[in-house]
């Protein structure tokens, strides 16, 4: 007599979410869901059965559906696991990237000149923002959440600082502040002007001057502004009344983390670029500025190019004055 013999097949899982290759800042919460179907005991109770582990960090998470804020950066094998009855065991896997902070393009796309290498002619991170729903907009790059509109009332800095920015409450947050230089910057848009501001994520930007929270030094009693007219900065008395875009999450790092390559090159490790080091190169206007670069072949790398203003601010040193830059790895840098 013959017995049947029960073979055990594994289950099937789907990964709803996240796309494989999924990018997004560090920080910012990312959602996971899938689903499982057994051969045998059809759909799978999900709850702690499917178990989602990361190659980087363990087990992030149980079920068909969470969210998590807390993956460290880096590229991870995403894989998640699900047991049937018979303690028959399966898995899929995704990859996605956590990255850092990222500075987005300038915006400017329109040609000015038929030489290469102008702004307009790279693109490598365009702006990426959520608009929340509450007050609130993402910005996708950063992981920074932004006061949407501004109340519409200016204010002197220390006003602004201290009264305003420490009381006022906006979605579900209250502990909101000003924006660095560079964060504030890091938001305008140069393709554009009266506002320099993508106004369909910023709604009733004014063509105006908005305060930082990063003073002037060697100029007492002065702040950095921003005036979204043209996205142009300038130091302010503080009591000058500027308005107010409020800003929620860690200080992006300032000054910029320096390493000198001891090739003639800089890198800065917060935003992966590298820079000239000494004092830079001389050059004819901008038109010869930008072919000098297009043209360089320092440290044997043949990819420079003249820097977007973004770029340039983000090695600006606000600590340091005359130059505001760190001259032990840009020596020699001119004041003007």
């Amino acid at each position: 007599m013959t017995l049947p013999v029960f073979i055990n097949t594994a289950p099937d899982i789907a990964i709803a979410s996240p796309d494989n290759g999924h990018q997004r800042c560090i920080g910012l919460p990312i959602h996971f869901s899938g689903s499982a179907v057994d051969p045998e005991d059809g759909e799978i109770s999900l709850s702690g059965t499917l178990q989602w582990r990361s190659d980087r960090d363990g087990q992030i998470g149980t079920g068909n559906g969470f969210s998590t804020a807390h993956l460290s950066q880096g590229t991870h094998t995403i894989a998640p696991t699900a047991t049937d009855s018979m303690d028959g065991a399966a898995s899929a896997s995704i990859q996605l990237v956590v990255h850092p902070p990222l500075l987005s393009d300038t915006g400017q796309t329109v040609s000015t000149t038929s030489r290469p290498g102008e702004d307009s002619d790279y693109t490598s991170h365009p702006p990426s923002f959520s608009n929340n729903g509450d007050g609130t907009v993402t910005d996708n790059l950063t992981g920074l959440l932004w006061q949407q509109s501004d109340d519409g009332v200016t204010r002197p800095y220390t006003v602004a600082a201290y009264e305003y920015a420490g009381t006022v409450s906006i979605g579900a947050y209250s502990n909101w502040r000003l924006p660095t230089k560079k964060e504030l910057l890091r938001i305008a848009n140069f393709g554009r002007e009266n506002p320099a501001m993508d106004t369909t994520v910023f709604p009733a930007t004014k063509n105006a001057c908005y305060w930082t929270q990063t003073g002037c030094t060697g100029q007492a009693e002065h702040v950095w502004a921003v005036d979204f007219t043209t996205g142009s900065v300038s130091a302010a008395p503080d009591y000058t009344s500027c308005y107010v875009r409020l800003v929620h999450g860690e200080k992006n790092t300032e000054p910029a983390d320096l390493v000198d390559n001891g090739d003639g090159t800089v890198t800065d490790r917060t935003t992966g670029l590298m820079w000239q080091g000494g004092e830079g190169s001389c050059c004819s206007g901008w038109l010869g500025a930008l072919s000098h670069c297009e043209d360089s072949t320092l440290a044997g790398y043949t990819d420079w190019r003249l820097p977007n203003i973004k770029e340039l601010e983000s090695i600006v040193d606000a600590l340091e004055y005359d130059p505001a830059i760190d001259t032990a790895f840009f020596d020699g840098t001119l004041s003007r």
